[in-house]
């Protein structure tokens, strides 16, 4: 004898008004963490102008021809002390298929979509200059940059890469998403990666997962970082200007920490105890 299920005898009016509850409350988390954006770039800005007011000297802007007369040792000297001390290389999701991808149609959008790259990271930091100067300091360059961080399977390196000064950053949407969890597990030489800048707000349950310790075999340097902006994938104007005075000013505010490592490029132990990484994969 089959029975019906049990009817939901709830009004319908209270249907309606718990849905709105939630759409409201989802609006207000919204709104708050733009909100948040927006003061945390005003706070960028600002700092940003008066960095740069008591670090840069008023030299007048001049040339200098002579430069491809000097010696040779020098001018490669002068190269290498040109290039950053550290980038902040924040990994992005690739893009998502475009409205114009869907309405063309189907022979053109399979043309289209192949020319497109798929399962690879992006990066909108900029590239060193160094590397597109001229031929010798490109050649410079390239001692210490190298494309890599390309998952198993997908097309060639696309990224310029310093593994040794570098910071690679990993936002919260980055560490929800299925897709970056495997492309993460798919890059093999993040094993190489020694500095990284994990958002707040899932950091834990990150360096908990064993396939992110595995992955990070040479961390030497890891740093939490408590920001909107961070945690969209999105680099802080000082940050991006210069890494280890941003993450002073942000852990004097009591905004970052250091998980495992210190400033400076140090090899101190952090302050926190928030890494479990084992000793075997630390080093």
């Amino acid at each position: 004898m089959s029975t019906s299920p049990p009817q939901d005898h709830t009004p319908l009016w209270l249907h309606l008004f718990l849905r709105l509850i939630a759409l409201l409350s989802r609006f207000s988390t919204t709104l708050t963490t733009y909100a948040r954006q927006l003061q945390e770039s005003h706070h960028e800005d600002s700092e940003a102008k008066r960095l740069i007011s008591t670090t840069t000297p008023t030299i007048p802007t001049t040339t200098f021809p002579q430069f491809a007369l000097l010696p040779p040792e020098l001018r490669q000297q002068i190269w290498a002390d040109s290039l950053p001390p550290s980038r902040i290389l924040m990994l992005q999701l690739p893009k998502p298929t475009t409205l114009l991808d869907n309405l063309l149609p189907s022979r053109n959008r399979h043309h289209t979509r192949q020319k497109k790259p798929i399962n690879v990271w992006t990066c909108s930091s900029p590239l060193p200059p160094t590397l597109h100067v001229t031929s010798e300091s490109r050649a410079i360059a390239l001692k210490h940059y190298t494309l890599g961080l390309a998952p198993l399977g997908s097309s060639q390196p696309r990224i310029y890469i310093d593994f040794k000064r570098d910071v690679i950053g990993v936002s919260d949407e980055l560490m929800r998403s299925p897709v970056g969890r495997n492309l993460w597990r798919l890059t093999d030489d993040l094993r190489q990666v020694r500095h990284l800048a994990l958002s707040s707000g899932m950091a834990g349950s990150f360096l908990e997962s064993r396939q992110s310790r595995h992955a990070l075999a040479s961390l030497r340097h890891v740093a939490i970082v408590d920001s909107a902006l961070w945690s969209k994938g999105v680099v802080p104007r000082v940050a991006g200007m210069d890494w280890a005075y941003w993450m002073r000013w942000q852990s004097a505010r009591g905004k970052a920490q250091w998980c495992l490592g210190g400033a400076d490029g140090c090899d101190g132990e952090g302050s926190g105890d928030c890494c479990t990484l084992e000793d075997g994969e630390k080093s």
